[in-house]
């Protein structure tokens, strides 16, 4: 039961970012015209999930790119298909997608609880917790304001 209104959530989550997705500047996309290490990227930490939706965002100086996969997680790529976002919704991002220094200050932290979003930024790194607390976190996984 509990399993099946996650994937509900999610899959509501992905219909509203296809709807959201029809402003001007963003623009569906077939799987295949992804970069590559965008499709790699999924491909590596996300096995046996396969890409719901793309889109593609022109209104940046670079393009961006969103991905949906069938499981509801949301991934953010650059043009040269480099991961800026990982929103896995209620589960636990992958601890092979999460930075030694940052996971070692929410495990030290925040024992009880998992990333559920990650995001790179200028910074380091925002992370949102189970907890529904939000991190922000220079590279050598210290706070900062």
């Amino acid at each position: 039961m509990m399993l099946e209104l996650v994937f509900l959530l999610a899959a509501l989550a992905c219909m509203v970012l296809v709807a959201s997705s029809t402003f001007v500047n963003d623009k569906m996309i077939y799987a295949d015209q992804l970069p590559i290490m965008a499709k790699a990227f999924v491909d590596q930490n996300f096995p046996g999930h396969s890409i719901a939706y793309a889109t593609i965002d022109r209104s940046f100086a670079d393009d961006m790119y969103e991905v949906c996969l069938n499981n509801g997680v949301e991934l953010g790529f650059d043009d040269q298909g480099n991961w800026d976002k990982v929103d896995c919704n209620t589960n636990a991002v992958p601890s092979q997608l999460i930075p030694e220094s940052v996971d070692n200050y929410v495990k030290s932290n925040y024992a009880d609880v998992v990333i559920n979003r990650i995001y790179k930024k200028f910074y380091g790194y925002k992370v949102e917790l189970s907890n529904h607390l939000n991190l922000k976190l220079n590279n050598e996984g210290e706070l900062t304001n």
